[in-house]
């Protein structure tokens, strides 16, 4: 598209919606122009940080704007992308895309045929040190194991957020999760079957988990295990593989900085790479927009899509069916023998 100033509009003035906007303002040549809350107050609150007028609801939005970020939570997903496929609005969207697979199909069937970019919020893909652990596992690989193991003492309260509030919660194994998800895709390969079981701190949440151990196996033959839990009293991260040429892991203190990067070649020496910082603590929710941001520009298809959304939500759902039945689960959604 050919434009001087890129109109966008915010889908929700919650917390993650703050950290785009306030990204997006930085990018030169974009404007946050409008933002929609059905908590009028919230919306009008961030609309006057950012110079841009508040909306109730989606549809007249869409008529002050080029794209949206959605960023509200995810059950309103499919209605909001599908109005506004149906504008002709390019649409950067938050994940988890969905919290149900019709929901997850019917958002990828109203952005297939449009004219319109999408993509999807797996900023994880932007850091360099995980673009660096990527590059390490195509160069000392093929993985035969590998694994994600990260903790924190993060459970809302109910009703503290949209996480915790029935009608809208989901848990981390569609929510967080799906962050592990995708970057075992990216990095490592296509999920074959997975086994996994949940709990929960606040089992009177029906619908909600906090922590989830599984096992992933890779269609190349090799599995992951994930370990992630917001109800930890202990925080740190983990990510790491065992390839046939050496290993990698990608530390830090709690779910999301990382501080070192240590690998080595089978036979070798350990090397071990601190990493800055700033760049540890960057989520990279800057580079992801600006990518985007880009993409629109030069009308290409974006890094991260819908259908990574889709299949990351995939598994996700084969996880829970996995606990909730106690069996291996196929991506098919068969028993597996």
């Amino acid at each position: 598209m050919s434009v001087d100033v890129l109109r966008v509009g915010m889908v929700g003035a919650g917390g993650i919606a703050r950290t785009h906007a306030g990204h997006l303002r930085g990018i030169d040549g974009v404007r946050v122009a409008a933002v929609m809350d059905p908590v009028r107050e919230r919306a009008e609150t961030l609309a006057a940080e950012c110079g841009a007028r508040a909306f109730g609801d989606v549809e007249p939005l869409l008529d002050d704007v080029d794209a949206v970020y959605v960023c509200s939570p995810p059950t309103f997903h499919r209605a909001q992308v599908e109005a506004a496929a149906a504008a002709g609005t390019h649409v950067y969207l938050e994940k988890p895309i969905a919290t149900t697979l019709e929901d997850g199909r019917a958002i990828a069937t109203a952005l297939a045929p449009s004219p319109v970019r999408s993509m999807v919020g797996f900023n994880n893909r932007f850091r360099p040190a995980f673009r660096r652990w990527r590059d390490l596992a195509a160069e000392l690989g093929p993985s035969r194991s590998a694994w994600i193991l990260r903790m924190a003492p993060s459970t809302p309260a109910p009703n503290a957020n949209w996480r915790t509030t029935p009608g809208l919660l989901c848990g981390i194994t569609i929510e967080s999760a799906s962050h592990d998800i995708d970057f075992v895709r990216w990095a490592l390969g296509e999920v074959g079957t997975v086994a996994g079981t949940t709990s929960s701190a606040l089992p009177e949440l029906e619908g909600f988990d906090d922590t989830l151990s599984a096992v992933l196996r890779l269609d190349g033959g090799s599995a992951v295990t994930l370990s992630i839990s917001w109800s930890s009293a202990v925080s740190m991260s983990s990510r790491g593989f065992v390839g046939s040429g050496g290993a990698a892991e990608l530390a830090g203190p709690d779910m999301w900085t990382v501080t070192e990067l240590r690998w080595a070649r089978s036979g070798e020496p350990e090397t071990v790479e601190p990493i800055d910082p700033s760049e540890g603590t960057d989520l990279g929710y800057r580079a992801a927009s600006e990518h985007f941001i880009a993409c629109l520009r030069e009308d290409r298809e974006p890094e991260v899509t819908v259908a990574d959304g889709l299949a990351a939500l995939e598994v996700s759902l084969a996880l829970l069916t996995s606990a909730a039945e106690n069996r291996t689960v196929s991506l098919a959604g068969s028993p597996m023998p």
